[in-house]
């Protein structure tokens, strides 16, 4: 049998896995939906865009509900603060997915100019919102979370839809759509030629440049200008119970675990190179490789 602080590590490496997985599945063709516009022209490019993801979108976003579903099951309190704080979020990123398996599957139900426009910036609206919604949410999980605990241990969360929205989470979510718009185009760059591919490789070096800037800053300033959270005190074979540990917030303190395990550096190092190398990938003419290094850019 496994002690709770066993438990409690892999919980958390199985949902980090979960997210990253998903980002790496789904990511790629929300990037797709976000460069629709920017890399085709007319009706026929945008249907072999579209088609490029045709055959699997849909059970990409399998992996979004089962890290839902896997956070209720271990820690049912972090779902309960993460859905009540970010409720107007969450929402915001639901009606924008309900665009996605409507604009894949009406869109050429009828041939018209306008109806399809109107598919189409359903599935661009419904690929922008959900990573930079996400990116925004990180970025607001690295600040701290206003909520408390009533009397009955409900969590009650303090804040609004809009204090949600200040410089740093808004730089998070930049860097979340950068990172998919770049797998996006590498795989664009997979599955088709011509021009469209062209398009592809193009912005496919504007978003690497976009996500090593967004990355850069966002790091230095999480390092000097964010306060960390830090647990001095926790039972550490006991059970999960916000109101038995004993939490201080200290400038820096994001950056103590890479001083007190440096192993960790490989993800951030991870998330800084690879879009470099996936750029390299793609000059020499190997979108598979710039495919893997995108992914890899995922877990950083």
């Amino acid at each position: 049998m496994f002690d709770y602080e066993t438990l409690r590590f892999i919980w958390w490496l199985l949902i980090g896995v979960i997210l990253v997985v998903f980002m790496i599945s789904d990511g790629f063709d929300m990037g797709i939906g976000c460069l629709l516009p920017l890399v085709a022209r007319d009706d026929d490019e945008r249907r072999i865009v579209i088609n490029s993801v045709g055959a699997h979108w849909e059970g990409n976003q399998v992996w979004l509900i089962l890290a839902g579903g896997a956070l209720f099951a271990a820690w049912p309190r972090v779902y309960a603060a993460a859905f009540s704080g970010f409720y107007v979020a969450m929402i915001l990123v639901l009606c924008s997915l309900f665009f996605r398996p409507l604009a894949f599957d009406y869109r050429g139900k009828i041939a018209d100019a306008r109806w399809r426009k109107m598919w189409d910036a359903g599935l661009v609206i419904g690929s922008l919102v959900p990573p930079v919604v996400f990116g925004i949410a990180f970025g607001n999980l690295l600040l701290g979370v206003p909520f408390a605990f009533t009397p009955q241990l409900r969590v009650e969360y303090l804040g609004s839809f809009w204090q949600l929205l200040t410089p740093f989470p808004l730089l998070c979510g930049l860097l979340s759509l950068g990172m998919v718009i770049l797998q996006g185009g590498v795989w664009l760059q997979l599955k088709t030629v011509g021009v469209i591919h062209l398009r592809s490789q193009l912005a496919t070096k504007r978003a690497a440049l976009l996500v090593m800037l967004c990355f850069l800053l966002a790091g230095y300033w999480l390092w000097v200008g964010i306060d960390g959270f830090v647990l001095l005190a926790q039972d550490a074979n006991g059970p999960s119970n916000p109101l038995m540990k004993l939490v201080a917030v200290l400038p820096g303190a994001w950056m103590n675990n890479f001083v007190e395990s440096p192993v960790l550096w490989i993800f951030p190092l991870l998330g800084f190179f690879c879009p470099l190398l996936t750029v390299m990938a793609i000059y020499r003419g190997r979108p598979g490789w710039g495919f893997l290094m995108a992914s890899l850019m995922q877990f950083g």
